[in-house]
């Protein structure tokens, strides 16, 4: 196993969907809301408006598990991860989305950006900047 490989497993690969066009991706997008499931991470890359094109790009990232924010603990809820006892809420492991909350400033290392038209993939480009912080 080499030095990469080590590293890679030490982050969590995470993903972020948005509606928008490969260019036009900059740090702006980066938030505490990721899915660890790129699926679900590609509907919200889908147009939600009619005056928006068919393009659609996923963020690819890593994020070290020390800024994950843990599901049922007091942070977690104020978060705004559901009620934290229960697990309840769109934050909720189990839900379908499979968020992944980031802490606000947190590093996240950006590793590719998966473009979509009208749902297909049209290919991976590259980002023009690496790492960002979660806002």
């Amino acid at each position: 196993m080499s030095a990469a490989d080590n590293l890679s497993k030490q982050f969590i690969k995470v993903y972020r969907g948005i509606p928008v066009h490969p260019k036009d991706v900059n740090t702006r997008f980066a938030g505490i809301h990721w899915s660890q499931d790129i699926e679900s991470a590609k509907g919200f890359a889908q147009p939600y408006h009619p005056i928006h094109d068919s393009n659609g790009v996923v963020i690819e990232a890593q994020v070290h598990p020390d800024h994950v924010v843990q599901p049922h603990t007091k942070e977690w809820h104020e978060y705004g991860g559901g009620d934290y006892d229960s697990g309840s809420g769109i934050f909720a492991p189990s839900h379908s989305e499979k968020e992944t909350t980031i802490r606000r400033g947190a590093p996240i290392q950006v590793t590719k950006l998966h473009h979509f038209i009208e749902g297909r993939k049209a290919g991976e480009v590259e980002p023009s900047w690496e790492q960002h912080e979660s806002a």
